[in-house]
């Protein structure tokens, strides 16, 4: 699949071709090899999800192809203390299609650990 149909989507391609064309710009200039999946260092288990500590804040857009918001639920149900939050009509770039409602949920989930 292209990047930019992987990655962002169907509602942001269609009203945004600015941002569309300016993420395709960062994706070229990020891509040093011809996988675009970063290998993995750590073996994720569900196991090992269940032994993390830390609060933990799962960001999943609903129009995500990689981590719908099926798996972001199954995932975050195996951490202790974690919140999911969906970005609306968001791709897998949700930091980048939705930056307002994305920052909002991290700074919300950050001043709600500080209490």
């Amino acid at each position: 699949m292209p990047a930019e149909f992987r990655e962002l989507g169907p509602s942001y391609r269609a009203a945004n071709p600015a941002g569309v064309k300016a993420w395709m710009e960062l994706e070229h200039k990020a891509l040093i090899g011809s996988e675009y999946r970063q290998t993995l260092r750590n073996e994720i288990t569900q196991a090992k999800l269940k032994e993390l500590k830390l609060p933990t804040l799962l960001i999943a857009g609903t129009a995500d192809l990689s981590t719908p918001p099926s798996i972001s639920r199954m995932i975050a149900a195996e951490i202790p203390n974690s919140r999911l939050a969906l970005m609306p009509e968001a791709g897998h770039s949700s930091y980048w299609e939705q930056p307002e409602i994305f920052n909002r949920a991290v700074l919300d989930f950050i001043g709600s650990q500080s209490k």
